[in-house]
Order: C-alpha cells, then sequence, then structure tokens
C-alpha cells in the first residue's frame, strides 16, 4: 500500500468518525488529497490552525477563490467556519486534506477535483463488463453459448 493510500484511509475514518460525514466521496477525497501535494507528509503543514488568521485567509484566497474559482465575499467566511465546526474546533488533528474536503463539499465544487464523463458512468461500466462476461462465457459451454445467443444476442453485435 502506498504512503498516499495509508493517508487516505486516515482522512477517511477521521471524516467518519470525527467530521461525522454518512458517507465519503473516495474520488474526491483522493483528488483533493493528491492535489494538497507533498505537504500532507509534513507533520505542520498537514494541519489547519483555526486560531491562525492568516493561515485561514490564506486558504481562502489560494484555495477558495483561485483554485475554486469562487468570488470573494463574506459567504467565504462562514463557509470556513461552518467547515471548522464541522471538523471540531478543538480537533487536534485538522487536516488540511479533510478541510479541503469539506470545503469542496460545503461549496458544491466537486466538477474542480474530478471530471464526469460519459465513460464513467457506473451504470455504463456495469454494461460493458456484463457484455465481456457474456461474451467469455460463450466459449465455454454450448448450452451456455445458445441460450446466451438467444437471451442476449441483441446486446452482443
Amino acid at each position: 500500500m502506498s504512503k498516499l493510500a495509508k493517508y487516505i484511509g486516515k482522512y477517511e475514518e477521521e471524516l467518519l468518525t470525527k467530521a461525522k460525514v454518512k458517507s465519503v466521496d473516495s474520488k474526491l477525497l483522493y483528488e483533493v488529497t493528491k492535489a494538497c501535494g507533498p505537504s500532507i507528509y509534513n507533520r505542520d503543514a498537514s494541519k489547519v490552525s483555526f486560531s491562525d488568521k492568516k493561515e485561514l485567509e490564506r486558504v481562502k484566497i489560494s484555495f477558495l477563490i483561485k483554485k475554486l474559482g469562487l468570488k470573494d465575499g463574506e459567504y467565504l467566511d462562514t463557509g470556513i467556519n461552518a467547515v471548522a465546526h464541522q471538523i471540531g474546533i478543538r480537533n487536534r488533528n485538522k487536516y488540511r486534506a479533510i478541510f479541503y474536503y469539506l470545503l469542496v463539499k460545503h461549496f458544491n465544487a466537486r466538477s474542480v477535483f474530478v471530471k464526469e464523463s460519459a465513460e464513467e458512468k457506473p451504470i455504463d461500466k456495469l454494461v460493458s463488463f456484463g457484455e465481456k462476461f457474456l461474451k467469455s462465457q460463450k466459449t465455454i459451454d454450448s448450452e451456455i453459448r445458445i441460450a446466451t445467443d438467444k437471451n442476449f444476442g441483441d446486446l452482443l453485435l
């Protein structure tokens, strides 16, 4: 298991237990964590200090405005405070990746990190898997081949 995967696992656990998130968007968490770069491996840089106003201002400018493309306004400070309280002001481990992940969720900016395309829809993957499976089964037994052709022939062109 890679170091990045270990950190992402730790972040998922923190989100579920400390931030009380019902489910974690693993793809988004991966992309946000990856975007944090090497800072996640540095003990000090991997965490956000909610008491440091300069750091919160940097998060606002560098992440929310520049990275997410949001317009400056009071609603950004409100969002930062809401996410800070969700993580827990007294929580000792206020990880930057978790903070950014929750900010992305709060401001509904998933599309900045995760690009959805027609190929990535789960139903398309399922249909593709089913077609490949049925084609592979046709060579196993003549009865399976006949049943497959009879029931799914129009799908296997």
